[in-house]
């Protein structure tokens, strides 16, 4: 029987050591000056990596019904959205080429605004689980040596008693794990958009006079190609 009950408290610190052992990819940010290309799509290593990220997302949205949790997702997706618009190709769609970029440019300071708040609550929901995690750590070692102290005094009611502890606390630790995995995971993805929006909404309202002032030039594909046409006689000493 006890030796069943060691055999179990094994198990689950090695399913503990192997979820603490994952870390979420760091994703990359990718700005132009014409602030015309996505955001690359393959932002993870590798397809199992990929999965594993979405599946954190997806456990952080249904933890509880929490602002960040309710707030946050819908807003990435807007400045997604947002983020990929060609701004040349849509002022060359609209009638009020000035409106229409003051228009987005605002509308991308009120988002990025509601972002920053959003991250704000999660840091602190973050921060919560981080101290979870510790304290249910420091638990479960404590719980551990006093099992085994009891299974080495043959003290058959507290080798009972702190096995379940033990037990309490690794379920514990793997909960708060996963959940601030995920957390952080829904992190890494706002603040990485958020940057984006951020700095491409600065750019154009930095230098929405020259771009405006000069919509024809950057229409004109000859221009890149005369540009193209130097650089190689350059290169090539032609």
């Amino acid at each position: 029987m006890v030796i069943d009950k060691v055999r179990q408290l094994l198990f689950i610190t090695l399913i503990i050591l192997l979820s603490s052992s994952f870390s979420i990819a760091k994703i990359k940010t990718i700005i132009n000056l014409d602030h015309t290309k996505q955001i690359e799509s393959n932002i993870f290593n590798n397809e199992i990596a990929s999965n594993l990220i979405t599946k954190h997302i997806t456990i952080g949205y249904s933890f509880d019904n929490e602002s960040e949790n309710t707030d946050l997702l819908p807003l990435i997706q807007k400045m997604e959205k947002l983020y990929v618009i060609n701004i040349v190709n849509m002022l060359n769609l609209s009638t009020n080429q000035r409106s229409s970029l003051n228009i987005y440019i605002h509308n991308s300071q009120v988002l990025a605004n509601q972002v920053m708040i959003s991250l704000v609550l999660l840091q602190q929901k973050i921060q919560y689980l981080e101290a979870n995690l510790n304290n249910c750590t420091k638990e479960k070692s404590i719980s551990d040596q006093r099992y085994f102290e009891a299974l080495n005094n043959y003290d058959t009611l507290s080798l009972q008693d702190e096995f379940d502890n033990s037990m309490e606390a690794g379920l514990c630790i793997t909960r708060n794990k996963i959940e601030y995995n995920a957390k952080v995971a829904i992190q890494n993805k706002a603040k990485t958009y958020y940057n984006a929006i951020t700095q491409k909404s600065t750019y154009l309202e930095n230098n929405q006079d020259i771009i405006l002032d000069n919509i024809d030039i950057l229409n004109n594909t000859t221009i890149q190609q005369i540009d193209t046409v130097q650089k190689t006689l350059q290169y090539q000493q032609f």
